[in-house]
């Protein structure tokens, strides 16, 4: 009675209006059994509506569960103090050992160990971490002890932020519901004129209009699009993918256009060695290892590259002393008691090197890529060509995104235009634009958009959140831990694994569809169940388990996304 005195308050007419109807009319009848078993039934179908995802409802549970964890905070003196997670402030030292649940986002200060983060990013494979590395609240250290520097507690925290974002996608109501909001209105006033012309028209056969009230109750269609958004969203979120809106999985099954950043996106955004060319004479192992001798003590990304390469192949550096370094341009000092310079064509020009005696290299085929010209005891050696490294999954990832039936896909990035047409050749992707500021890449998306086309644009979230923004989707990767990916990307998948894109397609494809089928499933049960009910083969306790059936069916149907995989 309080949900109807709710319903009348706020002007809404649902089924609950019917189920007290079809009650009051078998009690006037004298059939208080029936009139009971109708009530019990379509009270196991009010529950079964509030208790439509189960599993997202768990994952809710178990993130609140991560969110007041005990926490050993490391007090001034050195000692240790058990306190809440809430207690915690930005700032404070935690300590973490094997086995036991990172209370709070931050910083690796002492230690290392390796971190299970499925909780945050879908991965089962531990991550290794060491210090400088950022951790995240809710995830498991494995294996070391280590020490936490705190820079984000409770809802702040990532997990705190996904928390948040189920919440709030559970809310919203997809298009479609809302559209059949507009017309629901009418539906009880519909049915009761209904179940009127059936008693005039069955000399006044009140068995037959109780069972018409019953079976026309819109159990099923109430069901029909929250179980299948909830389960959608409880799969995106097993695999790390966190979905503001339910509206945006059914829009991602409308798309037409993808585009992607490239660095970070679909490259590694890391340097890795693309070519050794040592002059004659020298073999390219003694390029390498004159080459990462030299750049072992930088920090500079191509020094790292030709470093790890070197000891990729087993390749020893030998000793060196009296290093200099000028930032930008190259490395200087001996090897062996030698010099070696290693650096760019401009650190040559300053060392009076000319660039003459090098391997011929060709400025298209090597255009983006950094090159680091090498000379020992200022006679050329080799030079080694780096280019920024392709993400191994990125063609597969293109080619799904292609057989799903996406018509365009481009690459924008702030690389010059040579580097673009590489990877896109690379990824036999047709349409590339190099050199794009922030706001060329918005000028794309829009005029993208003024053709017709749906977009999707694919970033990092930190540089490109303007793009994000802008497009129809705007998907950020890598977003653990970034807050600006999170609020401005439209999805935002917490790891940087590109098969998340065609299984997020495939996700939309399938919820719309199930969405699809629970409506008509449930309508075809009020239909049938209506007609059955008018010509007398439904009486109202059947019908009242006929609508527990569909409640059940429905619910079924829905779980099949809940177990949609990779």
């Amino acid at each position: 009675l309080r949900i109807i005195y709710e319903d009348f308050k706020h002007n809404r007419v649902h089924m609950n209006e019917l189920v007290l109807i079809a009650v009051l009319a078998g009690a006037c009848r004298g059939d208080f059994l029936t009139a009971g078993l109708i009530a019990f039934f379509m009270l196991i179908g009010l529950i079964i509506e509030t208790k439509t995802a189960p599993g997202a409802k768990e994952s809710l549970e178990t993130i609140a569960k991560m969110t007041r964890l005990k926490a050993r905070k490391i007090m001034g003196n050195g000692s240790e103090n058990e306190v809440a997670s809430s207690e915690l402030c930005p700032g404070d030292m935690i300590i973490v050992r094997p086995g036991e649940t990172i209370p709070a986002d931050g910083i690796i200060s002492k230690g290392n160990s390796s971190v299970q983060e499925a909780n945050i990013t879908g991965e089962s494979i531990p991550v290794d971490k060491i210090e400088n590395d950022p951790v995240f609240a809710g995830t498991i250290n494995m294996s070391g002890v280590i020490e936490i520097k705190v820079s984000r507690v409770g809802v702040d925290t990532t997990i705190g932020k996904v928390r948040e974002l189920i919440v709030a996608a559970e809310k919203t109501r997809p298009r479609f519901i809302r559209m059949v909001d507009q017309y629901a209105r009418y539906f009880t006033p519909l049915v009761i004129l209904v179940a009127f012309f059936t008693w005039a028209f069955t000399n006044h056969d009140m068995g037959r209009v109780v069972a018409v009230l019953v079976a026309a109750c819109p159990i099923a269609l109430v069901l029909s699009t929250p179980t299948a958004a909830v389960a959608a969203l409880s799969a995106g979120a097993r695999l790390g993918i966190l979905i503001k809106n339910i509206n945006d999985i059914e829009a991602m099954s409308e798309i037409t256009t993808f585009i992607f950043d490239k660095t970070g996106t679909l490259t590694t955004g890391e340097l890795e060695v693309n070519e050794l060319a040592p002059v004659e004479g020298i073999e390219s192992s003694e390029l390498l290892a004159i080459a990462s001798s030299i750049e072992q003590h930088s920090n500079h990304p191509v020094a790292i590259s030709v470093c790890n390469l070197a000891k990729k192949v087993n390749i020893k550096t030998k000793e060196t002393s009296q290093i200099t370094e000028k930032p930008g341009r190259g490395v200087k000092g001996c090897v062996d008691a030698e010099t070696v310079i290693a650096g760019n064509l401009l650190w040559l020009e300053e060392n009076g090197i000319s660039i003459n005696g090098f391997p011929d290299f060709s400025k298209e085929k090597h255009s983006g890529m950094s090159m680091l010209f090498v000379v020992k005891n200022y006679q050329p050696v080799g030079w080694i060509a780096l280019a920024d490294k392709i993400r191994d999954d990125a063609k597969k990832c293109v080619e799904q995104i292609k057989k799903n039936g996406i018509s365009e896909i481009a690459i924008v990035t702030g690389d010059r235009n040579g580097v673009a047409e590489k990877v896109a050749k690379q990824l036999e992707i047709t349409s590339f634009y190099g050199e794009c500021s922030p706001e060329n890449k918005i000028e794309k998306i829009r005029l993208y958009k003024e053709q017709g086309h749906h977009t999707v644009f694919v970033g990092d979230g930190v540089n490109d959140a303007p793009a994000l923004a802008v497009s129809d989707i705007g998907i950020a990767m890598g977003a653990a831990g970034s807050d600006i990916a999170v609020d401005t990307a439209t999805i935002a998948l917490l790891n940087n694994e590109l098969d998340r894109l065609p299984f997020l397609m495939r996700l939309a494809v399938f919820y719309k569809s199930v969405m699809i089928q629970n409506f008509s499933l449930g309508a075809l049960f009020i239909f049938c169940g209506v007609v059955a009910g008018i010509i007398g083969y439904l009486t109202a306790v059947p019908a009242a388990v006929f609508q527990f059936a569909s409640a059940i069916a429905i619910v079924m149907n829905s779980a099949r996304l809940v177990r949609a995989k990779n």
